[in-house]
């Protein structure tokens, strides 16, 4: 009988989180796992097709909460959910992604034997989950067997309140295309490609840019985000 892991996201709609979520899923399926998907959201709402030998199971209720009150009683549904599916996953460990969805998760696995490895996408030093989640995440981060994030400064900042055994950096992986495609500029150019939030620190991008570019007339800064 094949080792489960499960991966718990809220959806795996167009973000860089569920891409990595689904190259771990595929990755982890070639490996020999077997893998179970535990999404908030429906299927009618992915950006990424999941894998046709992966168990998928939907939780649902991800519909924003109107106030404080209904937001602390819907969260603990979703957690019940949450614990409800990983004891059905019957899984050593649970993979988790961002950072609400990181803390339901270890909540939802108190007391069990699931192992809770935590995948953190941003930088918790430059972005806020809000003063009530940036608290739950200081007092339940240090339960999780293992704390993983994609910069060295995120490590730095999450060594003030987790054990530096459990912090492990993992770099983002890169998918190359196997067929590369014609490009759509005739000239060389740079792709920025993301949010375009202040965390993002595009400003900086164009400052060094302007710098680097000078007398280079034929390249271009193309960016692409929301």
């Amino acid at each position: 009988m094949r080792q489960r892991i499960a991966i718990s996201i809220e959806s795996m709609g167009a973000g860089g989180a569920q891409m990595i979520a689904l190259c771990l899923a595929e990755e982890l399926i070639r490996a020999g796992f077997a893998v179970s998907l535990i999404t908030f959201s429906e299927k009618s709402s992915d950006f990424f097709k999941s894998p046709e030998n992966i168990d998928r199971q939907v939780i649902g209720l991800n519909s924003k909460s109107s106030n404080i009150i209904s937001g602390f009683f819907n969260n603990v549904r979703r957690m019940y959910r949450l614990r409800k599916a990983i004891k059905t996953a019957k899984c050593r460990y649970v993979i988790s992604f961002i950072g609400s969805q990181n803390i339901l998760t270890i909540i939802a696995c108190l007391g069990l034997k699931t192992k809770v490895i935590i995948s953190e996408r941003n930088d918790p030093s430059a972005q806020s989950l809000g003063k009530i989640w940036d608290f739950l995440r200081r007092v339940f981060y240090p339960r999780a067997y293992l704390v993983t994030a994609n910069s060295q400064n995120a490590i730095s900042y999450l060594a003030n309140y987790i054990p530096k055994s459990k912090l492990v950096f993992v770099a983002n992986q890169i998918r190359p295309s196997p067929k590369p495609k014609a490009r759509p500029f005739k000239n060389k150019y740079f792709l920025a490609v993301g949010r375009l939030v202040p965390q993002k620190n595009y400003d900086l991008l164009i400052e060094a840019f302007a710098i680097e570019s000078r007398g280079f007339d034929s390249i271009s800064l193309i960016f692409l985000g929301d």
